[in-house]
């Protein structure tokens, strides 16, 4: 879904709130990860960037 551009989606509900909803998911996953690094050392090297992939996450049945 979220491979789907805006411009392609146009006025399609299922694919905008399936990409809100991906975006919102993510979102939540990557604050989750950041407040469990909070409480950890930082490695010498850094934390690796934040790689969410669409395939990591599941659509709620609600939406589809």
């Amino acid at each position: 879904m979220a491979a789907i551009d805006e411009e392609a989606a146009g006025e399609d509900a299922l694919i905008n709130n399936c990409r809100t909803k991906l975006e919102e998911i993510k979102a939540a996953m990557e604050e989750e990860i950041n407040e469990k690094r909070a409480d950890m050392e930082e490695p010498e090297d850094g934390w690796p960037e934040i790689v969410i992939e669409d395939s990591e996450i599941r659509v709620p049945d609600d939406l589809l």
